[in-house]
């Protein structure tokens, strides 16, 4: 499984204040903001090329997607029981 945002999003969501409150190494943002850049130019973050058609991965592009929205479709893709509820049948 693998989540996808675009470089945008990304840069936005690496400020917001939930992000800075909880990871420490965030709150240097200049600092941060380059080492976002610098990988995002040495590093591949989308391979889903490599693993499409496959039953065991999927690929959501969450960059105008909810959290909770992105764990429905995690859910429903691999039959995941939901907290409270018996394990699927299958």
């Amino acid at each position: 499984m693998a989540l996808h945002a675009d470089l945008e999003e990304r840069l936005h969501r690496n400020e917001s204040a939930f992000r800075l409150e909880q990871k420490p190494s965030k709150r240097d943002v200049a600092a941060s903001r380059e080492r976002l850049l610098a990988a995002e130019a040495r590093h591949r973050f989308h391979a889903g090329e490599y693993f499409a058609g496959r039953p065991d991965y999927l690929h959501i592009d969450n960059t105008a997607l909810a959290p909770e929205a992105a764990a429905e479709r995690v859910i429903a893709a691999f039959d995941l029981p939901l907290a409270g509820q018996a394990e699927p049948q299958g």
